[in-house]
């Protein structure tokens, strides 16, 4: 394998961490609760924490980037993950696999900025839009395997699933040997000469903005699926678990084609994806089979594979080249801000539904066209804008050599 697939390679596999994190407890948590039986709010805590913590450090990463090598950062998070994941099956104390968790987090949270980072670092056009897909894909796929694998672990010993974790030695010694070493993000060359720093424009801010909402939005159907399948007698814990798995599916799915659907929908691609979103909550709304639940979970499938490359994709190449990690990381940051925001927003339109799912739902499908306009008006503008700045281009470029000639 010559260097430039190693490098990829080594990416595409850093890129999971946090998927493979959770979809390694899950299959645990029951066998947990059982042996930890007055837990309270700790077994929650073993999924909650790793995101909590995850929301402060994301944010360091990308300050950090600015004055540490983006590598000798990813190798420390990378160590992290390994030290939090693989630590928790040392001691049978609840207690202690929660820090453990924390752990992780903090090492998920290092590594998820500089990821699509490095990515924008080392490619740029088609190739940097199809890492990017590919990074959202691998993490879809890995997760996948990693909860089969910790499931059938699990039967054998509550602790065997965290010597998965183990593997990650593996990843950490071919990011040390393939990996290029690049230089902190302290300032980028280019403005070194005016001696102003980088500073974030107001396109950046305002796609930041859209993954928090997103990740709000989006996330009360993972807050709400497995209830509405139980007490509408749609189905049982398996049910539910197949309607997840055709999520990640279809995510996993839709993020290998990102490129080619790029080409065809441009900047028209989180439109299509807060469609796909509004379909899965119009289904659910009308749902009374399990087949509909299904589809509204591969809709919700598609709108995930396609707004996460796409914002990763733009940000890191609208963002200045001195503050591409910070930026990313703001998003990140704001991202998962909005999914810990998620519960109080589902709780609001319980409140304003009158605790009515189905009502919920169709709350959700107002707000989401709301998004769909705004979305289309904010698109229309920026391509409206752009068009002019060309054709400004284009005359300054016409009347140069007569301004030259005078």
């Amino acid at each position: 394998m010559d260097k430039a697939k190693s490098v990829k390679a080594v990416l595409l596999v850093s890129s999971c961490d946090t998927n493979a994190s959770s979809a390694l407890i899950i299959p645990l948590m029951g066998m947990l609760a059982v042996m930890f039986p007055d837990s309270g709010t700790q077994i929650s805590m073993l999924i909650s924490l790793p995101s909590l913590v995850m929301i402060p450090t994301i944010f360091l990463s990308g300050k950090l980037s600015q004055y540490f090598s983006k590598k000798t950062l990813l190798n420390i998070g990378t160590a992290c993950y390994i030290i939090g994941g693989f630590g928790a099956c040392l001691v049978p104390n609840l207690t202690f696999i929660v820090i453990m968790r924390g752990i992780v987090g903090i090492g998920c949270g290092i590594v998820y900025p500089l990821i699509p980072a490095l990515i924008a670092q080392f490619w740029e056009g088609d190739q940097r839009a199809k890492m990017m897909g590919w990074a959202s894909a691998a993490g879809s796929i890995l997760a996948m395997a990693m909860s089969v694998a910790s499931g059938f672990l699990a039967v054998q010993n509550w602790r065997y699933p965290f010597f998965l974790d183990l593997l990650w030695i593996i990843l950490l010694i071919a990011q040390i040997r393939v990996l290029p070493k690049v230089p902190p993000e302290r300032i980028d060359p280019a403005l070194m000469k005016t001696g102003e720093r980088p500073r974030l424009t107001l396109s950046v801010y305002l796609d930041i903005f859209a993954m928090f909402i997103y990740l709000m939005v989006s996330m009360v159907y993972i807050l709400k699926i497995s209830i509405f399948i139980s007490v509408e007698n749609l189905g049982n814990a398996a049910n539910a678990g197949l309607a997840s798995s055709a999520v990640t599916f279809c995510a996993f799915l839709i993020s290998l084609f990102f490129t080619m659907f790029l080409k065809y929908a441009k900047r028209f691609t989180p439109v299509i994806s807060l469609a796909f979103l509004g379909i899965c909550f119009y289904l659910l709304s009308i749902a009374y089979s399990f087949t509909l639940i299904l589809a509204a979970s591969v809709c919700m499938g598609f709108s995930l594979g396609l707004i996460f490359p796409y914002l990763n994709t733009r940000v890191s190449a609208i963002a200045p080249p001195g503050a591409k990690t910070f930026a990313l990381s703001a998003m990140y940051t704001a991202g998962y801000t909005g999914q810990f925001l998620a519960a109080f927003y589902a709780q609001a339109i319980d409140h304003i539904v009158g605790g009515s799912l189905r009502g919920t739902f169709q709350f959700m499908v107002g707000n989401i066209g709301v998004c769909i306009v705004v979305a289309t008006v904010c698109v229309l503008i920026s391509m409206n804008m752009e068009k002019k700045k060309q054709l400004g281009t284009r005359v300054e470029q016409k009347t140069e050599p007569e301004i030259t000639g005078r």
